[in-house]
């Protein structure tokens, strides 16, 4: 088993769609171990100067550099994992989550979420994160244990989808936002690509966004 290391920065991410015409960042073997670092929000949720938060470099520069295009995640990857074809599973074990870095946000706004009713204006507030303690403080003093999982995790989609939008989860995988994948579980997906797509040749491609994994993939 080989270890790799894939770091988020502009170009080694995609912002807001999956494609299986993207070119693989590295290509692995079965059972091999990636650790994946991964940065979320836009512009306008980084947090000011004087909050004393620091916005991490790679993310102010996939800001500058990179298109945000049909959602709002920004995914590291993709991934090939050699010898994968259409028809097999993919399995992915999740080692392992950290706290990338010492902050995390949320936002409410009128007509999204779970709640699209109950709020007349938008509010973005940022949660400072203790990542010794993994607990999470909310501005007004609200303590809360943390519990990390992946948001999205995704293989290439087939060539005839073309270019598709991060938010809604699909027989892909994608924006699962599912709890329970936390470390030590296992994802299953369904390797649907491995044909050459409009520009490169992708075998099956996975991509993660959170704040940091290790995990091991498997085709099955």
């Amino acid at each position: 088993m080989r270890k790799h290391r894939v770091d988020a920065g502009p170009d080694t991410v995609h912002w807001g769609f999956f494609d299986a015409g993207l070119n693989p960042l590295i290509t692995i073997d079965p059972g091999d171990e990636v650790t994946i670092s991964t940065v979320s929000g836009p512009p306008e949720a980084m947090p000011k100067a004087e909050s004393g938060l620091a916005v991490p470099p790679a993310l102010s520069a996939i800001h500058a550099k990179v298109q945000q295009r049909l959602g709002p995640h920004i995914m590291t990857g993709p991934i090939a994992v050699r010898g994968a074809k259409a028809g097999q599973v993919l399995e992915v074990r999740i080692k392992s989550i950290a706290l990338h870095y010492d902050w995390g946000y949320n936002v409410i706004r009128p007509l999204a979420g779970a709640l699209p009713d109950d709020f007349a204006s938008t509010r973005l507030i940022h949660i400072r994160l203790d990542r010794t303690r993994m607990t999470g403080r909310l501005p007004w003093g609200l303590e809360l244990q943390l519990k990390p999982f992946f948001g999205v995790m995704v293989v290439a989609p087939p060539c005839a989808w073309g270019l598709v939008g991060s938010p809604p989860p699909r027989r892909n995988g994608g924006n699962m936002d599912n709890k329970e994948l936390v470390a030590g579980s296992t994802l299953y997906l369904p390797v649907l690509s491995t044909v050459r797509c409009s520009r490169s040749a992708t075998a099956t491609a996975c991509k993660a966004t959170a704040r940091s994994a290790s995990r091991r993939s498997r085709p099955g």
